[in-house]
């Protein structure tokens, strides 16, 4: 979906993968993330629905293509997606999410919805083994006070920085020119998608003892969903699933 993105799009889909809710991404302000610093840089996003903070990262992929859309922004517009009203509305957003879905050539039977951007971050934290209360803090979920101690900010972050090596537009690529970690990045992918599907309720007969990729090729060829666009959905290049049997 990145390859066929515009600006605009690549900054709604960075946004996407970081698990927040569509209510509070139409109200993000640019202000927030015209921020400086080491990479990640910690962000603050106050959540409509459970008024707590959101804590935040911007990524050097992130934080590139800020650099080339903040500066083209109407400064007297104080939101990061912007209409000639004000902001973009949930609505316009989703029906961008689709357009940019069947721009890629994905089919997405109506399951590509923006709360999947939030599912997938919290699924791909489970499979990575970041703790429920980092999950929670980074994507705006509430977490009882008590807990809140036992989570510091240089584990927070560690804990952004595995999501965001798996949680990308752009696979990652090493100084030596080679993507890094591409096979256990997908395979990670792969148990979270798995996960998603099963918490639709979509029930396969005789799943036991297939691998994740399997039990997702059934999915697809029950026609729900294909495996490209099951890996689509975050931006993965489905080629490479071939690679990994």
């Amino acid at each position: 979906m990145a390859k066929v993105s515009d600006l605009r799009e690549q900054i709604l889909l960075e946004v996407l993968l970081l698990g927040l809710r569509i209510g509070d991404v139409i109200n993000l302000e640019w202000k927030t993330f015209d921020v400086n610093g080491e990479l990640p840089i910690p962000i603050l996003l106050l959540t409509k629905k459970e008024q707590v903070e959101a804590q935040g990262f911007i990524s050097s992929e992130f934080k590139e293509l800020l650099d080339k859309y903040l500066p083209i922004l109407d400064k007297k517009n104080p939101y990061l997606f912007q209409s000639k009203k004000g902001n973009l509305t949930t609505k316009r957003i989703d029906a961008i999410l689709k357009d940019l879905g069947n721009r890629g050539g994905i089919k997405t039977h109506g399951l590509f919805r923006w709360h999947i951007g939030r599912k997938l971050f919290l699924r791909t934290c489970a499979e990575l083994g970041v703790s429920s209360w980092s999950a929670k803090l980074m994507c705006g979920k509430a977490i009882p006070e008590s807990d809140d101690t036992y989570v510091h900010d240089a584990e927070l972050k560690n804990d952004f920085i595995k999501v965001s090596k798996v949680l990308r537009l752009r696979p990652e690529v090493q100084g030596n020119g080679r993507v890094g970690n591409l096979e256990e990045s997908i395979d990670l992918v792969l148990k979270a998608l798995k996960k998603i599907i099963i918490e639709h309720g979509y029930n396969l007969e005789a799943t036991e003892g297939l691998t994740d990729k399997e039990f997702i090729e059934g999915f697809m060829n029950a026609k729900v969903l294909t495996l490209k666009e099951a890996v689509g959905v975050i931006g993965l290049p489905s080629k490479s699933l071939k690679e990994i049997g």
